[in-house]
């Protein structure tokens, strides 16, 4: 994977621009839709199926995860169990605290895939691992926590809140804080035998852009998420070259 782009799963505009973008995996999130009233969270929840469904008839689609959160909540299984129905490539799990967490989502995982008889073991995890100051003290725990751990990530304006910060999440290159928690979840993942995934960012001009994209390529990333298609072709581009 190169480029991640991450979609709200109640924009159908959105949507249909994420699939026409050429994104080499797409992320249905679920996250952003925690706060609703649990009818509303149920039309939510069959909607991603829906989608997850309905792409698996297209050979040439992109990778399929969702993202969620708040695994020891009651609403995360059923959350999981209604999405594995349409046999996502994987999981990006928010706001994951440890690879202990990877290893409690693998064994749900286990559970959904025996019981949709899917494969054991083909659902893969992306960890958001460096969203917050705790989370960074149990990055070596990504190491041998998984089979199913595919990459690692982290998440700048989640980073920021934590911090209590407001620092503008687009100056990633001037706030010393940001730059710490990105190097170190590379090295995390270069640890784990994992892709390392930079955050989406906060950047609009495509100068700016194309230089970040450049920079963490240089650095040793993998891959970057978005949350725009426009970005798509640029993220694609700069990691699809050997570092400069």
């Amino acid at each position: 994977m190169r480029s991640v782009l991450v979609v709200p799963v109640t924009d159908p505009k959105a949507l249909d621009a994420a699939f026409a973008a050429a994104a080499d995996a797409i992320v249905l999130d679920l996250v952003t839709d925690r706060k609703r009233d649990p009818t509303a969270r149920v039309a939510v929840r069959r909607t991603a199926r829906d989608i997850l469904r309905a792409a698996q008839i297209d050979a040439h689609r992109p990778h399929l995860y969702v993202r969620l959160e708040g695994l020891d909540e009651d609403a995360f299984d059923d959350d999981l169990s209604a999405v594995m129905i349409g046999e996502p490539d994987g999981i990006l799990l928010a706001g994951s605290r440890s690879g202990i967490d990877v290893q409690h989502l693998g064994a749900k995982l286990a559970v959904q895939e025996a019981e949709y008889g899917l494969t054991d073991g083909e659902t893969g995890v992306i960890a958001e691992a460096g969203a917050s100051a705790r989370a960074l003290f149990t990055l070596a725990s990504y190491d041998g926590a998984s089979a199913r751990l595919v990459g690692l990530t982290w998440h700048a304006e989640r980073l920021a809140l934590d911090l209590g910060s407001d620092h503008d999440v687009t100056e990633l290159a001037d706030f010393a804080p940001f730059q710490t928690v990105r190097h170190l979840t590379l090295f995390a993942a270069r640890a784990a035998e994992v892709a390392a995934l930079d955050t989406a960012s906060a950047i609009v001009d495509e100068t700016l852009f194309l230089a970040e994209c450049q920079a963490a390529r240089r650095h040793g990333f993998n891959a970057k998420l978005t949350t725009s298609p426009s970005q798509v072709a640029i993220i694609n581009a700069v990691f699809s070259r050997d570092p400069a």
